[in-house]
């Protein structure tokens, strides 16, 4: 069986700092490519707010066309 020296522990402590480095390095670049994927979605999700509230508008705007030709019927008919 191997012996255990201080040179010994000092090389695996060696290792896994190397290692440790390297995983570090890893964390932060999926940090930096999840922070633009927040961003990405954020864009996105501001286009659909904007365009809804576009056909919100185009919607009151198509109603009173409709109501100005006659093309509406009447939600009741008995009160005609």
């Amino acid at each position: 069986m191997t012996e255990v020296t201080n040179d010994l522990i000092y090389e695996v402590l060696k290792s896994m700092q190397s290692d440790v480095s390297i995983i570090k390095r890893d964390v932060s670049d999926l940090k930096a490519r999840v922070t633009s994927l927040e961003i990405g979605v954020g864009h996105v999700q501001t286009s659909f707010g904007q365009l809804n509230g576009r056909m919100d508008t185009m919607d009151v705007r198509i109603d009173r066309i409709e109501k100005r030709l006659g093309l509406t019927e009447s939600p009741n008919p008995a009160a005609e």
